[in-house]
């Protein structure tokens, strides 16, 4: 039993790994918590308004900007988004130790986290405004809106739903940026798991450590989900229920309970069955009228149809009769003043004549 826990639990006792974890797992989770809080704020404080200016500032955007700047936007965003994580913190590591006087430790993590999240989150804004309808962004350009009270009382309103979702991704990317931040220098859960889990071996803290991230996973997204469905107006949710509604649904539930339990059967009064047979004998007549009359209606409507269609052929055929005559008349008339051609030359060479 003790070579089994040896090999499932490390080699470190686990009454030490256990006693490990008590001193000091509340203050990892802290750190873990309010450094990716903090990284997520300001990521957004950089990236709301980078993801605002490339929906706006495009060729056929609201406010178009130079397609230089346009270009050299996107060309950074593109850069930090495409080094991995672990060397960008390496890259970033002298402007922590220049902000913040140190490279090592939580506070020291939130810099290389800010770096790697703000073009994330800008491309997330940039999705999330896009997907506002044009129609609505065309109603208040025509009554005068300005390019920012577009963005403030149309786009950002009409999107909050996705920038919510956007919100909850970029909080469980930078809360796994954390963990991995540990690998150089930072804390959190991560550098309980990595520095005292893994190279200690002490793997009930490693599982114990996951376990937590996994559960911190899922709060942040509960939440985001649950706080984006609430606010999405395109989602039709049923009404509530009086108080009056429930308390007979409740009644009616207890008392059918109460019947099933003591075996008794409710007998049939006189005025249901009454009531029940007569809305069934209305719904039987009005299925057999609509069965003998449907066929008469739709005959009735395909004759009205084929008179139509005639009334409508014989009076462009009495047009075309009334066009053709007038036609015939007039060459008549015409042919009777000028005469024939041969009569023509023949009258103009005897006006020569001398």
């Amino acid at each position: 039993m003790d070579e089994f826990f040896g090999t499932l639990f490390g080699n470190v006792p686990v009454s030490q790994q256990l006693g490990y974890l008590q001193a000091a797992l509340l203050e990892n989770i802290w750190e873990t918590v309010y450094s990716t809080v903090i990284a997520t704020f300001f990521a957004y404080v950089i990236g709301l308004p980078l993801g605002i200016i490339l929906v706006t500032g495009e060729k056929n955007g609201i406010r178009p900007l130079p397609r230089p700047v346009m270009g050299v936007l996107n060309f950074v965003i593109n850069i930090l988004r495409s080094i991995p994580f672990l060397i960008l913190m390496i890259v970033v590591m002298p402007l922590s130790r220049v902000i913040l006087g140190t490279s090592i430790g939580t506070v020291a993590s939130i810099i290389p986290l800010v770096v790697a999240a703000f073009p994330f989150v800008a491309r997330l804004v940039e999705g999330s405004l896009r997907e506002t309808d044009a129609g609505v962004i065309e109603a208040a350009q025509a009554m005068g809106c300005t390019p920012f009270q577009i963005v403030r009382k149309v786009m950002l309103p009409e999107a909050i739903p996705s920038l919510l979702t956007g919100f909850t991704t970029a909080a469980i990317t930078i809360l796994s940026y954390g963990a991995m931040s540990a690998t150089i220098g930072g804390g959190g859960l991560g550098s309980l798991a990595v520095n005292n889990g893994y190279q200690r071996g002490m793997t009930l803290i490693l599982y114990v450590t996951v376990i937590l991230l996994v559960i911190l996973v899922q709060i942040i997204q509960s939440v985001g989900t649950r706080a984006a469905n609430r606010l999405d107006h395109r989602i039709t949710r049923a009404a509530p229920k009086s108080r009056r509604h429930r308390a007979e649904g409740r009644d009616l539930l207890n008392s059918q309970r109460a019947d099933k339990t003591s075996g008794f059967v409710r007998p049939f009064s006189v005025q249901n069955v009454q009531l029940t047979l007569a809305v069934f004998s209305a719904k039987l007549i009005s299925t057999i009228q609509y069965t003998l009359f449907k066929g008469n209606e739709e005959k009735s409507k395909r004759k009205d149809r084929s008179q139509r269609a005639r009334a409508a052929g014989n009076g462009y055929r009495r047009f075309r009769r009334t066009w053709s005559r007038s036609r015939a008349a007039e060459g008549g008339i015409l042919r009777r003043r000028r005469g024939r051609p041969s009569q023509r030359r023949s009258i103009g060479r005897m006006s020569r004549t001398p």
